[in-house]
């Protein structure tokens, strides 16, 4: 705590006030009706936070240049710093009804900058860093996106994806209660810390680079996650392990060693280490696990970016209100992960069981499938034959991989 072109009009005044006062002309909605065609966006991120996905209304500020114009000069930016708010399935709405982006007049193209959390506070696109509270997303999570460029008005486009990649460094420890320990002991109890780490800095969104980054000489505190036997704690990337830092584990009326941390590594920005560690009454055993990347964490015993989409509700039937022209199919879409499964897109259809010709339900935008999501879906099929055997299926894709779903079989009705 799960990722756009040519003019941008902010302010207290309404949208058409508002407009008479920006620098250029905005596209027009529908022929002859004068709205302005506002730009949609959506948000591609694996982790969005420690969980797993975007929650409700988490703050992100936007910028909007001309195509190849740089954040840097502050002539550039025709959309400065505008606050959007984020929904669980990853789109982002303007932080107010003044707060809209809109696509220039002339189809010109138009470039986008975003980040997690959102400040008011820029000073020269330099967002003010402190890890010494990590107790939230908003103060342990930094997200960056620039992949949106090149972007101009199309009627009927799909909304504008924006991919955020972590900008933090993080330690992960896990934790298995041994002798005399039960996890909810330690869940309930144990702290964990590092020391001799920066705690500050500066965020500087021209480059991406962290500035003024304080002597390495504060002890952060690690926030407990989920499940209940992670802890984790985000650092300023850049800092190299050894340097005299530990990791210190501390626990009511009992004495734990610390694990010093071994020499020769630097901790780089969108990675994750992972340290895994048992306590008992014995003591503490700490040993050094994986690396992984941040934004597409692996989930052990599972396959990556595999949904599930099946014919059939679980405990209900596959096949419901069949008659001469029409049927509605039910399917379940699952992402039995632990980490948010970035643009996914489903497509459903049905074909003659005799031949080839089918009918096809669309796929839908990519959205985010976040994790553990189990949902059923209906859709119904309509133009069908009467009397008419048919087979009903569906496919999922995940950036472009895809998986098919088994068919059911049914007959349509003959008309009486």
């Amino acid at each position: 705590m799960k990722h756009i072109s040519n003019i941008l009009c902010i302010g207290a005044l309404s949208v058409m006030a508002a407009l008479a006062g920006c620098q250029r002309e905005v596209y027009q909605g529908e022929a002859g009706s004068g709205d302005p065609a506002a730009v949609l966006f959506t948000s591609n991120v694996a982790r969005a936070s420690y969980e797993g996905s975007w929650s409700a209304n988490d703050p992100v500020g936007i910028f909007m240049m001309a195509a190849g114009d740089t954040i840097a000069d502050a002539g550039n930016r025709i959309g400065d710093n505008v606050l959007y708010r984020s929904a669980i399935n990853g789109l982002l709405s303007p932080g107010s009804a003044e707060q809209t982006v809109y696509f220039p007049v002339d189809g010109s193209e138009v470039d986008f900058v975003a980040y997690y959390p959102y400040s008011a506070d820029l000073n020269n696109l330099q967002l003010k860093i402190d890890l010494n509270d990590q107790s939230t997303d908003a103060k342990r999570v930094l997200l960056f996106s620039n992949n949106a460029s090149g972007v101009s008005y199309t009627p009927g486009d799909d909304p504008v994806a924006m991919t955020f990649e972590h900008q933090y460094a993080r330690i992960k420890v896990e934790v298995t209660p041994g002798i005399g320990f039960t996890a909810e002991d330690l869940a309930d109890n144990l702290s964990i810390a590092i020391t001799n780490v920066a705690d500050t800095a500066v965020f500087f969104l021209a480059d991406t680079s962290f500035r003024n980054v304080a002597a390495p000489a504060k002890t952060l505190a690690f926030s407990k996650g989920t499940p209940e036997n992670e802890w984790n704690v985000s650092l300023i990337p850049g800092q190299e392990e050894g340097e005299g830092r530990q990791l210190r584990f501390s626990y009511p009326s009992l004495n734990l060693e610390s694990f010093d941390l071994p020499d020769g590594k630097v901790y780089e920005r969108g990675k994750v280490y992972t340290y895994k560690a048992r306590i008992s009454r014995n003591g503490l055993t700490v040993s050094e696990g994986d690396i992984m990347d941040w934004d597409v964490e692996e989930v052990p015993g599972t396959t990556r970016n595999a949904p599930t989409l099946t014919t059939g509700v679980s405990g209900g039937p596959g096949i419901t209100d069949i008659a001469a022209t029409s049927a509605k199919v039910n399917y379940n879409l699952a992402n039995p992960h632990a980490v948010q499964l970035p643009n996914v897109k489903t497509s459903y259809g049905v074909k003659k069981a005799a031949d080839d010709d089918f009918t096809l339900v669309p796929a839908a935008l990519g959205f985010p499938l976040g994790a553990g999501v189990d949902q059923n879906l209906t859709i119904t099929m309509s133009n069908l034959d009467p009397d008419t055997d048919y087979d009903a299926f569906g496919w999922v894709t995940v950036d472009g991989v895809g998986y098919t779903t088994d068919t059911l079989r049914f007959k349509t009705l003959s008309i009486p």
